[in-house]
């Protein structure tokens, strides 16, 4: 689906919707990689998930005594394409990305799909992945999603009022305001073959027998409100990865911009 088929509203938030001034970007096996970085110290990369981008991460770019790094993944938000809509590539790419930036380990932090991202990463490169936060993330068997589901899916691509009222769902407590308006407008620059793409990797995705072997402390984070994982998910994934899971009250699937404080301290407990 090309620019031209899209509806006009679409097309208008899309073009309006510009990069930040301090953006910076990196090569990645040919795939051009925006990100925003703030601070000096270890690293702490910032993984997003479906249908985001290095701005769901905003509010926490400010960790005293950390070097925080927000990139966008490839197919999503202001980073180069590819083909592939794989959990497994975009580890890879992000895996080459530290290198690249001649980071040798960092802090992971994966929210929901980046969750997902950041457990095939402490999979493929144990000693790239110094600890590991997950943030409602996909459970380390992935997550099913009925096949009834896919063409709702299709209609995010063309319906703005759709996509928001799926968005809103999964962030409950942030309010109607100019911050859901960057993030719904930030959705919008998913790659297409995404929406579906990511569905189909995700049933796919499985650690099983993979995980808690590499020795990395794990802290799961879950909204006690989300609707997309389940506590048993959760739970099943902490003690997998023979981690800690805490459960946030009065947040849904988003507690990084639901409840940011809250979360930011939590993390910061965690990282102490």
């Amino acid at each position: 689906m090309d620019e031209m088929n899209l509806p006009e509203e679409i097309v208008k938030r899309k073009m309006a919707f510009q990069p930040p001034a301090d953006g910076k970007t990196a090569m990645v096996r040919g795939c051009e990689v925006f990100y925003r970085e703030k601070g000096t110290g270890p690293v702490l990369l910032y993984i997003h998930g479906n249908l985001g981008y290095h701005g769901w991460f905003n509010d926490l770019m400010d960790i005293p005594g950390y070097r925080t790094i927000a990139p966008d993944m490839p197919n999503f938000g202001f980073s180069g394409r590819i083909e592939s809509s794989e959990v497994e590539d975009y580890a890879a790419y992000l895996l080459d990305f530290l290198e690249v930036l001649g980071v040798g380990s960092a802090v992971v932090t994966g929210h929901s799909l980046g969750g997902c991202v950041a457990q095939s990463m402490a999979v493929k490169k144990p000693d790239s992945v110094k600890k590991m936060i997950l943030i409602d993330s996909g459970s380390y068997k992935g997550l099913h999603t009925p096949e009834e589901s896919y063409p709702i899916f299709e209609q995010y691509k063309v319906n703005y009022q759709f996509l928001k009222a799926a968005l809103s769902a999964i962030m409950p407590q942030l309010e109607e305001g100019k911050r859901k308006e960057e993030l719904v407008d930030g959705a919008l620059l998913m790659s297409h073959h995404c929406y579906v793409g990511h569905a189909r990797s995700l049933s796919r995705f499985d650690l099983t027998g993979k995980t808690g072997l590499q020795g990395i402390p794990v802290l799961v984070i879950r909204g006690e409100d989300d609707i997309l994982i389940t506590s048993e998910m959760a739970e099943e994934t902490a003690e997998a990865w023979k981690g800690a899971l805490h459960i946030l009250p009065s947040s849904g699937h988003s507690p990084l911009v639901e409840v940011p404080e809250t979360f930011k301290t939590l993390m910061m407990e965690f990282l102490d």
